[in-house]
């Protein structure tokens, strides 16, 4: 599978992965205490909005710890937009964080993800900052 390193911190790497059928970018995080994470996430496809007709690209994710995975694929694109991972995993990292940053229940954000993701996010709230100004970054140059 051909990878091209996009970034690579001593807590994170970010890469760009092609497995001839797929292209993702697959983020790789954690130590060697509290084991990797991988969280991945590419293009699913393209879905149409009735509502202002048009067509939004389907993003899916999957992050997979030494405990638990996770799937899913509820990240959409602009109208007629392009497929554009970077955009994507911006998307994806900033409802992780706003999903960590949810004080309690009764937060907006509290169930943008299952328990155990809130928690992984939290845990590693400071490292997707980071990646997240990161990918900020690559995807305006």
């Amino acid at each position: 599978m051909p990878k091209r390193k996009i970034a690579r911190q001593d807590y994170f790497s970010l890469e760009h992965v092609n497995d001839g059928e797929t292209e993702a970018i697959q983020i790789t995080i954690g130590d060697k205490w509290d084991g990797k994470s991988l969280a991945k996430l590419w293009c699913e496809g393209r879905d149409y909005d009735p509502d202002v007709e048009s067509y939004r690209p389907v993003y899916a994710y999957a992050i997979a710890t030494p405990k638990w995975s996770y799937n899913g694929n509820d990240i959409r694109g602009a109208v007629n937009e392009l497929p554009n991972l970077l955009k994507a995993l911006q998307s994806f990292i900033a409802f992780l964080l706003a999903c960590a940053e949810a004080e309690n229940e009764d937060s907006e954000n509290y169930a943008l993800f299952p328990i155990q993701v809130k928690e992984w996010a939290d845990h590693y709230e400071d490292e997707l900052q980071d990646l997240y100004a990161l990918v900020k970054k690559q995807d305006n140059k």
